[in-house]
Parts: structure tokens; sequence; C-alpha cells
């Protein structure tokens, strides 16, 4: 976003730039190192391209070094907290276990349990919110690409950053990852929109944008939320909120029963009662619902059975074309058909992974 189309940075040979920022406050400290600058053409001034990036850019090292170790200043409200319990601890339980049937444990005893914290705020209200999200947003903008500009004087805004506190073994708090909410009006009551959700690299694919957004679905629910959206989601985003909303139908018991032995699995949409009661406890889109349902049919089809699995597609398929009627219409049935072909194995492959990430939820 900062560099053009192209997305590339000109004018350098050999050129490295590293940012490095302190875990809980944020602070950073931005070095360019490069073996040479070209001697004519165009040039891209790199400090001075991403300084707005940078609110809390330290001018030397050194400077940056009296940022550490970092510690998180709470805000607004504490709407969460879990442990999650260190391998050394997992890893000392079962050694502890093999010395109680006679077996020698050399395991050094220390408590390595990791707690989280969520805090949450309206920007508006909370100028200490408003400075973290100034200095987070620089990931937002590495990694959404649809990323903007956020107004902090609507009250609108909802922040939420998820916090790890500091344990024997690290000096510092971390901040693990944040998000933004939008408030909607709505006739009965109101509709929050999720516009980000970003975890920072050293916590990534280690499940933290679910809690995360499972914390956040349980905040607007509480607020009486009438309905969650999400904004343009990624495909990324859209398989994490596939697997959160489908862990969140399942652990309410609003999935229906599959067939028995001798019973084979009926596909089918959501009726209206189920969705009613889906809405009114989750308050989860109708789209996200029926999503939802193809990954429980998914996970009980018996894909030997070709009629089985003839139904199951047909089933996906009359969604699909639904939800995509506007395109199709301008589309020949020829290569209709193939488009929804390839729809459906994309998100078929989808699903799959969500269900095998999940086997032992269901």
């Amino acid at each position: 976003q900062r560099f053009g189309d192209q997305e590339q940075i000109r004018g350098y040979s050999d050129l490295k730039v590293t940012i490095s920022y302190s875990s809980a406050s944020v602070h950073t400290y931005l070095d360019v190192a490069f073996q040479s600058r070209a001697p004519s053409g165009p040039v891209d001034n790199i400090t001075e391209i991403l300084s707005a990036d940078l609110p809390a850019r330290c001018a030397s090292l050194e400077e940056f070094k009296k940022h550490l170790p970092d510690h998180f200043s709470p805000f607004g409200e504490r709407i969460s907290e879990f442990t999650i319990q260190g391998p050394n601890k997992r890893a000392r339980t079962r050694q502890l276990q093999s010395s109680s049937s006679g077996q020698s444990s050399s395991l050094v005893s220390r408590d390595t349990d990791r707690k989280y914290e969520i805090f949450k705020a309206v920007l508006k209200e909370s100028e200490a919110a408003q400075a973290l999200h100034k200095r987070l947003n620089m990931f937002a903008v590495f990694f959404i690409e649809s990323a903007g500009v956020i107004e902090y004087d609507d009250e609108a805004w909802i922040f939420y950053a998820l916090v790890e506190r500091s344990r024997e073994d690290k000096t510092s708090d971390a901040v693990v990852g944040f998000a933004l909410t939008y408030r909607f009006w709505h006739p009965k009551g109101h509709r929050s929109r999720v516009s980000q959700v970003v975890v920072l690299p050293p916590f990534q694919r280690k499940g933290f944008g679910a809690r995360l957004l499972s914390a956040i679905y349980d905040d607007v629910v509480r607020d009486d939320c009438h309905e969650i959206t999400v904004e343009d989601p990624c495909p990324e985003f859209q398989a994490l909120r596939d697997r959160t909303d489908f862990l969140a139908i399942h652990l309410a018991g609003l999935f229906p029963l599959p067939g028995g032995q001798s019973e084979p699995c009926v596909f089918s949409a959501p009726t209206k009662e189920e969705m009613a009661a889906i809405r009114n406890q989750l308050r989860l889109t109708p789209r996200q619902i029926e999503r939802c349902f193809e990954i429980w049919w998914l996970s009980h089809l018996d894909k030997t059975d070709e009629s089985q699995y003839r139904a199951y597609r047909l089933l996906v398929k009359r969604r699909l074309d639904r939800d995509n009627r506007i395109m199709f219409a301008t589309i020949v049935d020829q290569d209709r058909k193939a488009r929804l072909d390839a729809m459906y194995k994309e998100l078929e492959d989808s699903y799959s992974r969500i269900v095998s990430s999940i086997k032992e939820a269901i």
C-alpha cells in the first residue's frame, strides 16, 4: 500500500528494511540498510514514507532499548482472560506420572503457564486505546490489503487487544493481536461488523485468532447485538470465521442429529426454526448458518455412497447458485456450470480442512 501498485521500493541495491517493535507498548525502530543508491531515476525515501505508520518510532537503537523490557498498560474493560499450559509443564506432568510408577524424573519443575487477557474500549472514549491502535495499525497495513483510516471521533469503533502477560521466563508483556468492530444502528438493537482481526507474526497459527474472534462474539452478544457481520473477509479469515461459527453452533447443541448406522443422512438447509434458534442465541447471519450446516453435513458424509455424495453437492450448489445469481446472469450456461463446479470444489476443499482440524470436537 505504501510503495505503489507494484509494491516495490525503488532506487536501491541489496536493500534490507528492518522494523523492530517493543512487544507491549509497540515503540518501533526503523533500520534501512543498502549497498548503494541509484545515481539517477526515482529513489524512494523509505523513512519518510513509513513515518506515518510508525508514530512511536525511536530515533536511535539506544532510545529503542530504553523501552525494553516492555509492559502493557491496561485500558478500557477486561472482557476475557484465559491460561494456556506451556509445553514444558505438559512434559513435566508426563514425567511425574512416570516417576509415580517407579521411574526417575530429571525434569526441572517450573511454571510455564501463560496468562492472556482481552481488553475492549470505545476508541472515541479512550486516548490510551487510540494511542495503542495507532501504533498497531502498521500491522493492519502490512497484512490487510484494504486496511483504511480509522476516524477516532466516531463512537461506533470498538477496539479489542489480546495481551500475553509476563511470566517467569519472560520479563515483558506482549500484544498478541487486535481487532476492530463497527456498530451499525438496527431497529432490533444494533449490528456489529468485524472490520479487522490481526494476529502479530510471533503468535500466528497458534489459535489466537479464533480465541479473539470468539471473545468478540461473546462480547457483542452480551451487548444485545442483533447480528454479527464481517467486512469483506479474505479466504483465510473466512475459513477462521467458518470454523469459529461452526464450533459455536456445535457447542450450543444447535445442529440436527445425523442419521444412525441404518438411517442415512438427509442433507438439508437449516429450517426456519433452526435458523431462528441459532440467530437468537449466537447472532450469526443466515448465510453463515447455511455454510456451517454444509460443514456439519460434510463431517457426516460418506463419499463412497454416490447417491449421498450427489445429494450433498446439490445442496451446496443450490446455495452457491442463489448467492451468485447476479454474476451468473451474465454468463452463458456452459461457462456458468464450469464456474459453479470450480466454486464448489474450492469450497469443499476449505470445508474439508476445517473438518480435519476439529475432528476431536465433533
